[in-house]
């Protein structure tokens, strides 16, 4: 398992890359609840990326890492990848699908989305918003998950 800053040094040097190109992104999953000061690690890099902006998001991914071949994905998605740079995995996702209650609720990064920016050494790292992420989270049925940003925001 890589140490939380060679896990922000792959995440810094995607930003690099991804801002250069104009990328519409920003972090999210646990990553950005660890940014945010709710938990304290992470496993892995959760992106949504802008559904115009996912292919060339998936081309500059593969000049970072290696992407891997999925066998089935939970989730109906025009977008989702996943890729191993520097021995960390990173998910890039577009617009996706979660099934709930006999309906299929989106999830997407909006051009409207109201986005956080950070510094992280010398890179700008665009961040989703906690309240975006809770109803993420309740969506695809992860109440501990919910639990840990209502208890942070209260």
């Amino acid at each position: 398992m890589k140490t939380i800053e060679e896990k922000l040094k792959v995440l810094s040097k995607i930003a690099e890359s991804f801002n250069k190109a104009h990328i519409h992104w920003a972090v999210g999953g646990s990553l950005l609840l660890y940014l945010k000061g709710i938990t304290d690690r992470f496993n892995d890099i959760d992106l949504l990326i802008y559904n115009d902006h996912a292919g060339k998001a998936r081309e500059l991914m593969t000049e970072l890492g290696q992407m891997r071949i999925l066998d089935r994905n939970c989730y109906r998605a025009e977008h989702f990848y996943i890729f191993d740079v520097d021995e960390v995995e990173v998910d890039i996702m577009g617009d996706y699908y979660v099934p709930k209650n006999g309906m299929e609720e989106r999830i997407a990064l909006e051009k409207d989305a109201d986005i956080e920016w950070m510094h992280l050494g010398s890179q700008m790292v665009p961040l989703d918003s906690i309240p975006m992420w809770r109803r993420h989270y309740d969506v695809m049925g992860r109440q501990g998950k919910v639990d840990m940003i209502d208890r942070a925001i209260v």
